[in-house]
């Protein structure tokens, strides 16, 4: 049986998409639009009291097809989702977003072979200090961008098994991660990227980037790509338009 275990010291709402028959009523969700968007396309919401809690998915219509934590995230302390069966989820847009007060989280049981959204994942996580995502299959996702934006406290990030073919997004996809020291992007596959606006922007903890790998002949804005970080020196990179954006950070 698929559940949802969370720890809070204050209640929380968890939203998610109402099901009509096989159909989503779906719903435009933007980070500084996000209340708004709750109220306007009538999300289903759980309320989740303070304490612990067990949610049992079956009990919820629509809430195996994934979920995002609203009003409260930020006092959430525990989401263990290791019999969360997520082979349904599409959509994983936002869904910690904002959990500030998340110092880990166990993702390695996670279906993400039917993912095509992960923009804003973790944004805002800013307490999380450390993160395995190995186990995510990300072949069919399309969008990054926000990613990991705000991780404050993550010192070092493996992200070298992900297969990024698809995505055209990674706008700000580390944006604000200032305590990254380590961070491993050696099998990326940026040749449908569009967009790398501020992907590293304040990232002021790392020294080296090994970005051989990365084509941009379709990028169209690495605007601020570099931007705030200080302590990058060096960049294993042979890409003039890499560079000339490194140059101006």
């Amino acid at each position: 049986m698929s559940v949802i275990v969370i720890k809070t010291t204050e209640k929380v709402n968890i939203h998610y998409k109402p099901v009509k028959g096989f159909l989503f009523i779906d719903y435009y969700n933007k980070l500084n639009e996000y209340e708004a968007a709750v109220d306007v396309f009538f999300q289903k919401i759980i309320t989740i009291p303070r304490g612990r809690s067990v949610i049992q998915v079956c009990n919820y219509p629509g809430l195996e097809f994934g979920f995002r934590l609203g009003k409260g995230r930020d006092k959430v302390t525990m989401i263990d989702l290791s019999g969360f069966d997520s082979e349904n989820v599409t959509d994983m847009n936002s869904m910690f977003n904002g959990c500030s007060s998340l110092q880990s989280l166990d993702l390695s049981d996670f279906d993400t072979e039917n993912v095509t959204q992960m923009s804003s994942m973790f944004n805002g996580c800013s307490s999380l200090q450390s993160l395995d995502l190995s186990g995510f299959d990300t072949e069919n996702v399309t969008d990054m961008s926000s990613m990991f934006h705000g991780c404050s406290s993550l010192q070092s990030l493996d992200l070298s098994g992900f297969d990024t073919e698809n995505v055209k997004n990674m706008g700000s996809m580390f944006y604000d991660c200032s305590s990254l020291q380590s961070l491993d992007l050696s099998d990326f596959d940026t040749e449908n990227v569009k967009n790398m606006c501020c992907m590293f922007y304040g990232c002021s903890s790392l020294q080296s980037l090994d970005l051989s790998d990365f084509d941009t002949k379709n990028v169209n804005d690495m605007s601020s790509m570099f931007k705030g970080c200080s302590s990058l020196y060096q960049i294993d990179c042979d890409n003039t338009s890499i560079i000339r954006a490194f140059e101006d950070k």
